[in-house]
C-alpha cells in the first residue's frame, strides 16, 4: 500500500463525516424552527380561546339580552379591546360590515406566523341578542 491510498481514504472519510455533520445541523435547525413556530401557534391559540371564553361568559351572563345583534357585536368588540393581550401577540377585533346578522371578527397575529388566525362570532349563535326582522334569518 502506498501513501496515496491512505490519503485518498482519509479524504473520503473526512468528506463523508463533514456531510453527515452538515445534515445533522440542518435537521437540528429545522427542528428548532418547528419548535419556535409551535410556540407561536400555542400563544395565538391560547389568545383565541381566552377571547372565546370571555364571549361565552358574557353571553351566559345575560347582560346583552334584549339588545340588537349589531349592538351586542359592537359591545363584544369593545369588551375584547379592553382586555390585555398576551406578550408577542397582536389582536384586532371589529364588527364585520355588510353581513346579516352582524358578526364579530377577531384576528390574532404574531411575529413568525405566516398569516393571522381569524375567527368570526355571531351574537345570535350565542343567544346573546334579540333577533330583529332583517337580521338575515328566516
Amino acid at each position: 500500500m502506498n501513501l496515496v491510498e491512505p490519503m485518498v481514504a482519509s479524504l473520503l472519510f473526512v468528506g463523508a463525516a463533514t456531510g453527515s455533520v452538515q445534515l445533522h445541523l440542518l435537521a437540528s435547525a429545522a427542528d428548532a424552527a418547528d419548535t419556535r413556530l409551535q410556540s407561536v401557534l400555542d400563544r395565538v391559540e391560547a389568545e383565541l380561546q381566552a377571547a372565546e371564553l370571555l364571549l361565552r361568559q358574557r353571553a351566559r351572563s345575560g347582560v346583552d339580552g334584549g339588545h340588537s345583534c349589531a349592538a351586542v357585536a359592537q359591545a363584544w368588540a369593545a369588551l375584547l379591546a379592553a382586555q390585555p393581550v398576551a406578550e408577542g401577540v397582536q389582536r384586532q377585533q371589529g364588527v364585520e360590515a355588510g353581513v346579516e346578522p352582524p358578526l364579530l371578527r377577531l384576528q390574532v397575529a404574531a411575529p413568525g406566523l405566516p398569516r393571522p388566525r381569524e375567527r368570526r362570532y355571531s351574537p345570535a349563535a350565542f343567544a346573546a341578542c334579540a333577533l330583529e326582522a332583517g337580521d338575515g334569518l328566516p
